[in-house]
């Protein structure tokens, strides 16, 4: 039986090495798991495509490597001041976060030796749907009014005085209270699907679980976010550069690609601010097309990407698992029915 976890808290190598061990050996059943999401994404997405291409004026094409592409067009022309954007692909990153829950429960059943079955894995989730959907929409709340509340501070501080080390710090410390949370709260999904628990007691239960280790949590994701984020980056740096031979649009890509801004990929995590007329941008590499691309190269990066996405997310999910198991270990912890 392939075994997920030890009494012991193992290391970062070691725990690396485990969950990737584990996701090859039930390679198959996770990716079976991930079909229906998978699928509703593409759906939606190729829908929403589809849009900008038959229905928008005068659409701006921009592809990077960290995200694959997105458009943006004026919603006010005359005005030239509103802007609306479409990031390729949004859709799939929310919908992806509703697979957490199978794929969580598929590695917990794995652990236990227990038959696992896609029927039974997404007839348990469907039950807990609500509990999901409650979870999530609060969680975005959450994140919505700490984002409005640091962007009205950070106003107001930049109209009171004109001091920019008080407006960044303004910033890193949103960051910080955002990667808190979401360190603290990073075993809601398990709380949920194998606890059973309500909205607010999985909230509870996680941040309890996470007491004392949010260093040594915090460290495992952002490793994991840095080495996703040089893959993604890498793969779609070969991708533009394959496509550029063939599809003249993509050139101005591969001119950068072939310079010194390749080593941006290897930052792995995008870091991209504005402050006036002071732009940071590191850890992507991007470019905003003078014609619009032909419809096959869109849709070929946009496939690459639902697979990028589609393979690290079992990742995701074993590795909090893996972390929910080491706090839980001995603790007479009840699979959810």
């Amino acid at each position: 039986m392939n075994t997920l976890t030890d009494r012991n808290i193992v290391g970062v190598t070691g725990t690396f090495s485990r969950i990737i061990r584990f996701y090859l050996n039930h390679f198959g059943l996770f990716w079976k798991v991930m079909i229906p999401v998978v699928l509703l994404c593409f759906l939606i997405d190729v829908a929403v495509l589809l849009y900008y291409y038959n229905y928008v004026v005068e659409p701006f094409w921009t592809v990077e490597t960290s995200g694959g592409f997105y458009v943006t067009h004026n919603v006010t022309p005359e005005a030239n001041t509103v802007k609306k954007s479409m990031g390729y692909s949004s859709f799939i990153a929310l919908f992806l976060w509703f697979a957490m829950c199978p794929l969580v429960l598929t590695a917990y059943r794995l652990h236990r030796g227990m038959d696992v079955s896609f029927q039974d894995v997404w007839r348990q989730t469907l039950r807990r749907s609500l509990s999901i959907i409650g979870a999530s929409l609060l969680l975005i709340v959450l994140f919505i009014f700490l984002t409005f509340l640091v962007f009205a501070i950070s106003q107001l501080i930049t109209f009171s005085i004109d001091f920019s080390p008080i407006y960044i710090l303004t910033v890193l410390v949103f960051l910080g209270v955002i990667v808190y949370f979401a360190v603290r709260w990073s075993l809601l999904n398990q709380g949920i699907i194998i606890e059973g628990l309500s909205v607010i007691k999985a909230y509870r239960r996680s941040y309890a679980l996470v007491k004392g280790r949010i260093v040594s949590f915090f460290g495992r994701y952002l490793l994991l976010l840095w080495g996703s984020g040089v893959i993604i980056g890498l793969v779609f740096a070969l991708t533009f550069l394959m496509l550029s031979t063939i599809a003249p649009e993509l050139k101005p890509m591969q001119e950068k690609l072939l310079s010194v801004e390749i080593y941006n990929i290897l930052l792995g995590i995008e870091v991209s601010w504005q402050y006036k007329d002071y732009i940071v941008d590191i850890g992507n590499i991007e470019v905003t097309l003078s014609t619009v691309p032909t419809f096959w190269v869109i849709m070929v990066i946009l496939i690459q990407k639902i697979i990028l996405y589609a393979v690290f997310t079992p990742l995701w999910a074993i590795l909090t698992t893996h972390l929910y198991l080491e706090q839980t270990d001995g603790e007479s912890d009840t699979d959810a029915v």
